[in-house]
């Protein structure tokens, strides 16, 4: 075997291990968008819930303050 042929299959074992290296990332990269997603609706569904417990604390201020007067 020359260099150069030895050379050139030291080079696509390189480039195969990148390629079997790239579709790892992409698929980690898949996996943590939809941990992102799933940790958004989380946190939408908590400031609703506060917005919600909010609103209905106020309610029972002003009722217990008109029951008050």
């Amino acid at each position: 075997m020359t260099i150069i042929n030895k050379r050139l299959q030291e080079l696509k074992h390189e480039y195969q291990q990148g390629q079997r290296r790239l579709i790892l990332l992409q698929q980690q990269e898949q996996e943590v968008n939809e941990t992102l997603l799933r940790i958004q609706g989380a946190v939408q569904v908590l400031e609703e819930l506060l917005k919600n417990r909010s609103e209905s604390t106020s309610q029972k201020v002003e009722e217990v303050l008109a029951a008050v007067r």
